[in-house]
């Protein structure tokens, strides 16, 4: 018994980083699509800008 309770003892710990693991990665992803998006709405501003230039006299 005593044997099985050290075993879950190890195994939390395991957990514990495998999940700071998984949401380290979770924002790393969260980041990348952030900046990809925000290229995107930067080159959609620029446009936006231009054609309001040059309907303005």
């Amino acid at each position: 018994m005593t044997r099985s309770l050290a075993r879950l003892a190890r195994e939390e710990e395991a957990q514990d980083l495998i999940e700071y693991a998984l949401l380290s990665a979770l924002l790393g992803v969260a980041c990348i699509t952030a900046l990809l998006n925000l290229s995107q709405m930067r080159e959609f501003m620029g446009r936006a800008g231009d054609a309001l230039a040059a309907a303005i006299p």
